[in-house]
């Protein structure tokens, strides 16, 4: 019977430093969110209190009345 060839592993066994170890101890690290752009939008995730809640629809008109607050849902 035929076995299969061994496989290298590069690190297995063995120390590694990664790259960017010094940045992200010292914290000049820059993670996604360090990042802002001009007219960046952002949100926010609605979860249902409910668990496997089939959620029918969502009323969003007191949301909509704040500054700032976008209607991407058409």
């Amino acid at each position: 019977m035929a076995t299969a060839p061994k496989q290298q592993y590069k690190l297995i066994g063995k120390n590694f430093v990664v790259p960017d170890v010094v940045a992200k101890v010292t914290g000049r690290a820059k993670y996604v969110e360090d990042f802002r752009a001009d007219g960046m939008v952002f949100c926010k995730t609605l979860t249902s209190p409910i668990p496997h809640a089939k959620i029918r629809s969502i009323d969003t008109s007191e949301a909509i009345k704040m500054p700032g607050v976008r209607n991407w849902a058409g």
